[in-house]
């Protein structure tokens, strides 16, 4: 029972910029949790990220993120901003010849959990410029089926923020 979760697609930039949406929905007070999984952040995603990841937090919202550092394509200075900004950050690295490699972006409340997963990565281009997709995903905890993928998001981040993953730090 209960309503049914609701998919948009955003074909960046053709049908928006996705750092613009995650901006206005961190700027809003529907949701009181952020929890991101990006292969790689860089200083110009995060920067113009920040006043409305701030926002989010003044407004008592909690932040976590993984970041990946494989190949490069995550630098220092953005995860210095972002430790200065999240609740929890950990840095993941697969100590092989596998990368680091997914895209997910969170919110959640009580009632439901806002997925966005696709090819765009905490950085300027990933969020601006661009061209990427992704599904944005409005799941609600009321629903049997959302329930199903909202606990297999939680369990995703779980596995490797609590280490049963050993990938990161």
């Amino acid at each position: 029972g209960g309503s049914m979760s609701t998919t948009i697609y955003l074909h960046q930039p053709f049908t928006g910029q996705l750092g613009g949406k995650i901006s206005e929905i961190c700027e809003g007070t529907e949701y009181t949790s952020l929890t991101m999984a990006v292969a790689f952040a860089k200083v110009s995603g995060v920067l113009r990220l920040k006043k409305s990841l701030e926002a989010f937090t003044r407004n008592g919202g909690a932040i976590d993120a993984i970041v990946g550092i494989d190949l490069g394509g995550t630098s220092y200075e953005a995860l210095v901003a972002l430790f200065e900004i999240c609740s929890n950050l950990y840095v993941a690295h697969v100590d092989s010849t596998q990368t680091f490699h997914p895209k997910i972006y969170a919110f959640k409340n009580e009632d439901a959990l806002l997925a966005i997963v696709g090819s765009n990565n905490l950085t300027g281009g990933g969020l601006w410029t661009n061209m990427e997709s992704c599904s944005i995903t409005d799941l609600r905890k009321n629903n049997a089926e959302d329930a199903i993928a909202i606990s297999q998001i939680d369990e995703y981040f779980y596995s490797i923020a609590s280490g049963e993953q050993p990938i990161a730090k």
